[in-house]
This record gives structure tokens, sequence and C-alpha cells, in this order.
């Protein structure tokens, strides 16, 4: 033998196995005839080897060919990175100023991430889903955003709570998940009544006021089962008879969660 070729399996960039002693173990071969310059049949075995390496350290798969006159001859070849545990897995996070869990079912999902960790043979990628449960996929299939750390999901979502779940694989295809609960709200908040309130007497008319008037307003609060109430916002917005847009330029003030305002 002049060299040795060893190839990972189809689906993984590097080999990973199970061995209780750390020692290679066969787990099948075949043969290959092929034709030798001369014209004899030359003989390739291929050997599938399963392994799990007990310490970090370089190895070498060396195959020792021994000829019909009992001379010896050896060749090796390295083995690609090993791995014999999962990664560590990290924090999952909503990227969103101010923070939020709740988000609307046609929009986008900021997340990010950090302290994943591999020793062995570092992290190659990361995959970002949406499931029912934590670690799982079944909403929104594993995205794979390859070594970055934040990542935008986008819609559109069902409505439901949900969690958002990102995969660390290693260089091995061993991986380790985190995930973090969200909400999606597909509908908007359901309208309560608004009043004008007179002396804090409420009424169900707003009536007349001159321009020095003062106007006092309340409402009921809004209905949102999904991701509740975050504020209200009010503005005074001038219609012309029998139109359906604005006459002038509206402005909204924020007055928080509170359910009156005075102008």
């Amino acid at each position: 033998f002049s060299s040795v070729e060893i190839s990972p399996s189809a689906n993984q960039s590097t080999w990973s196995g199970v061995a209780t002693d750390g020692k290679p173990v066969l787990v099948g071969k075949r043969t290959l005839h092929e034709a030798c310059s001369d014209g004899a049949a030359c003989a390739r075995v291929l050997f599938s080897v399963e392994w799990a390496a007990p310490t970090l350290r370089p190895y070498f798969f060396v195959v020792k060919a021994t000829s019909c006159s009992d001379r010896t001859t050896f060749a090796a070849a390295p083995i690609p990175s090993l791995a014999t545990s999962r990664p560590q897995a990290g924090v999952v996070r909503l990227h969103t100023r101010p923070y939020r869990s709740h988000y609307a079912s046609d929009g986008k999902i900021p997340v990010a991430w950090s302290d994943f960790y591999d020793a062995e043979t570092g992290i190659e990628t990361y995959l970002v889903g949406l499931g029912t449960a934590a670690s799982q996929s079944d909403i929104v299939e594993l995205v794979d955003v390859g070594a970055v750390q934040s990542y935008d999901l986008h819609g559109p979502f069902p409505q439901g709570r949900y969690f958002l779940s990102v995969v660390a694989r290693n260089g091995a295809g061993l991986s380790a998940s985190a995930s973090v609960p969200v909400t999606i709200d597909a509908t908007p908040p359901v309208p309560a009544q608004v009043r004008e309130v007179l002396q804090d007497r409420p009424t169900n008319d707003i009536d007349c006021v001159d321009t020095s008037g003062t106007v006092h307003i309340a409402w009921d609060a809004f209905v949102d089962e999904e991701s509740g109430m975050a504020r209200y916002e009010v503005a005074v917005v001038c219609m012309d008879e029998g139109s359906t847009q604005p006459c002038g330029e509206v402005r909204f003030d924020h007055v928080g969660l509170g359910l009156s305002w005075t102008a």
C-alpha cells in the first residue's frame, strides 16, 4: 500500500461514533477489484469505522499490509476531527428594544444568542426555528444561518404561543439547543366605548365646545387576549362633513395605559 484515503460519511463533515473503550471498531468492509497496470487484479478494501475519542488528541488510521512472502508495509492517514460530546447549550433572547415577547403574525421576530461552546470541534453552524415546544421546529422549519449570532425570523406565523429555538451544531454534527417563549398575535385589540366626561359625569355623546373650552375624554379598557394592551394614543381629528379623510394633520398623544385624556 502506498497511501490510505480516509473519507467521512456522505452526510457529515467529520466522523463521530460510539465505542466503550475508545478504540476503533470495525463495523464493515467490502473489497473492490480493480485492474492494475500490468493487467493483474488489484484489491482495494474499504473499512467503515466508528469510535469515540477518549481524549482530544490527533488520531490516525493505520493499515498494515502483508504480502505472501510475509513482508509488511504500513500506510497511515489522519482521521478527521472527532467529538465525544455535544456542545454546551447557550442563552437565547429576543432582540427587541424595549424588550417584548409578543409579535404580529405578519412581522418578524429578531433573536440573538450567546454562550454556546464546544471545546473539541467548535461550533460549525447555528439553526433557528419555531415550534410548539422547546427545541421543536414544527411551525417554522430550522433555518441554517451559519456562524452569526443574531437573526430575524420572518412571518407569516400562525397565531398562538410558541418557542423560538436556536440549535448549535459542532464539527461532528452533534448539537445542543436553547429556546425562548414567544406569542404570535394575528388580531387587533377589541375596541371599547369612548365618551366625554362633563363635571365628573360621563355622557355617551361628545358635545361641541368653544375653542377656549376643555374636553375630558374617557374610555373603557380595550381587550386583546393574545398579547394584552401595550399603550393607548389619543388625537383630536377634524373631519369635514361628508368626508372620510381628516381635514388636517393628525397628531397622537401617548397616554400609556391610562383610560382618560384632557385637551
